[in-house]
């Protein structure tokens, strides 16, 4: 009972959220009677909630949404289609955001999209290879996602989806991928091109030397540029031996004449250097004429007329 003197304003609080029924009545001070009863019903006032954060990424944690009120810093829960703990898979959730206050109450509603996210792949360049390598191969997503290894195209093979190994020479892709997930998008591909060498065998023959290369079989990786030469053996006595040039069979340039020339290797070649003999004339006279030719060396084979003038008168 509230005993007022004079006309009064009465306000009455409850609990956030809270209805009740209640009267305020007046009384006569003199008679103790009631001379007006004023029922009432009571409502908490009434708060906006203004929900933020409901389009987010998957990132692995819990994705949970914010909440400004009006009138300012109020507290507000929030259930996420019904459960108290804010998600962490993407999809759409039916959020809720009630306030918790001793005076006001007030709540909205809104959905909660949380959208997949963005990956990307990392895998090191294979490079150039030789035919006959083989080697392991790796890649990984930022996700933790398996990767997946297949051949683009070219002469190679994949065995035990990691083991790199070749067929034969050329160019060649391997493709890296990843295709995504419940929370994950598809990665872009990664691309890894790289040229296979072959390897060829070059043989090369020789009667005297040295040479380069030496003489036998040498087997080369393809587009190596080979500068061949040959040199022939210091002189034995009278006899002489020298380079007369080169042939090649099975590639080119396929014959020279002189003592090195450079080659690109693309296919098997077999090398011959092609030698002759020289032998030294000696040619000599005494004070009462002259002789020709001069002493020298000169090609097996080699045909001339030898002169011996006299000396005038």
């Amino acid at each position: 009972a509230i005993i007022a003197q004079s006309p009064t304003q009465i306000v009455v609080r409850t609990a956030a959220g809270s209805i009740g029924l209640g009267d305020v009545r007046v009384f006569s001070s003199n008679f103790g009677e009631t001379v007006k009863t004023n029922a009432f019903r009571y409502e908490a006032p009434e708060a906006r909630v203004y929900l933020a954060g409901l389009s987010q990424v998957y990132n692995g944690a819990a994705r949970a949404v914010t909440a400004t009120t009006d009138p300012s810093g109020l507290v507000v829960a929030f259930t996420y289609d019904g459960l108290g703990a804010a998600p962490t898979n993407a999809g759409s959730y039916a959020v809720t955001g009630v306030v918790v206050d001793a005076v006001y109450q007030g709540m909205a509603v809104g959905a909660l999209q949380v959208q997949r996210a963005a990956q990307s792949i990392s895998m090191a360049s294979i490079g150039n290879q030789i035919v006959t390598n083989t080697l392991g191969l790796s890649a990984s997503a930022d996700s933790g996602l398996p990767v997946a290894l297949t051949i683009g195209f070219g002469p190679a093979q994949l065995s035990e989806g990691t083991n790199l190994w070749f067929t034969g020479a050329g160019s060649a892709c391997v493709r890296a991928a990843q295709s995504g997930g419940a929370n994950w998008f598809a990665a872009p591909d990664v691309t890894n091109l790289f040229r296979i060498y072959g390897l060829f065998t070059v043989t090369v023959q020789s009667a005297y030397g040295p040479v380069t290369l030496s003489t036998g079989s040498h087997m080369v990786v393809e587009e190596t540029v080979l500068t061949n030469w040959a040199q022939g053996p210091s002189p034995d006595g009278g006899t002489q031996f020298v380079c007369a040039g080169w042939s090649m069979a099975g590639h080119e340039p396929s014959s020279g004449g002189a003592t090195s020339f450079v080659m690109t290797v693309t296919n098997h070649a077999d090398l011959i250097w092609r030698w002759g003999t020289n032998f030294y004339l000696s040619v000599a006279h005494d004070a009462h004429g002259g002789a020709a030719p001069a002493s020298g060396w000169f090609a097996l084979g080699t045909t001339f007329i030898v002169t011996a003038p006299a000396a005038a008168y």
